[in-house]
């Protein structure tokens, strides 16, 4: 009984910051657009940066697209720039049980693990698009949607086995 509590304690805790995500993204983050601005300037520069030193001759114009010589590669958009899943991974951790010391320890961590591996999505989509152009969509859409979200699945479930305070909080029993 004590553990469907805290089964019920975290559901209700996860609905609440995805309400609390909703209002304040959509309401003034979106609107703003700075945040979602930077950081979509931001990953076009470090993707492009990557493909350089890959040894490809890679640069940005307009600033979110990536070309590659004078060939156009990959245009980031919002959507595509991290930031849901940056919360969506902190707000994991967050309503997760543990020490709030570990929390400020491992939310960065895996932030920077998140990030990087966009930045490797964004210099490989831009290679698929030169290297085989037929399978750009699908990969985009599906392939890399699938190795991010298992990223921060196991980054989660590290959390849950190595970090936590609670490893008895279980959705299975």
């Amino acid at each position: 009984m004590k553990n469907q509590k805290h089964v019920l304690f975290f559901i209700a805790s996860a609905i609440g910051l995805y309400l609390t995500w909703y209002v304040v993204y959509d309401s003034w983050l979106k609107k703003d657009g700075r945040l979602d601005h930077l950081l979509t300037v931001n990953a076009a520069q470090n993707g492009a940066g990557l493909l350089r030193v890959m040894g490809f001759d890679a640069h940005v114009e307009h600033r979110s697209k990536i070309f590659i010589g004078n060939r156009s590669v990959v245009k980031i958009d919002h959507p595509c720039n991290g930031l849901e899943l940056y919360a969506l991974f902190a707000g994991f951790i967050l309503i997760y049980p543990g020490s709030w010391k570990k929390k400020l320890l491992f939310i960065p961590v895996g932030l920077a693990v998140i990030y990087l591996l966009n930045m490797v999505r964004l210099a490989v989509l831009a290679l698929n698009l030169i290297y085989s152009e037929h399978t750009f969509n699908f990969n985009h859409k599906y392939v890399f949607t699938f190795v991010v979200y298992m990223v921060i699945f196991g980054l989660w479930m590290l959390w849950v086995n190595r970090f936590s305070r609670s490893r008895k909080l279980s959705l299975s029993s």
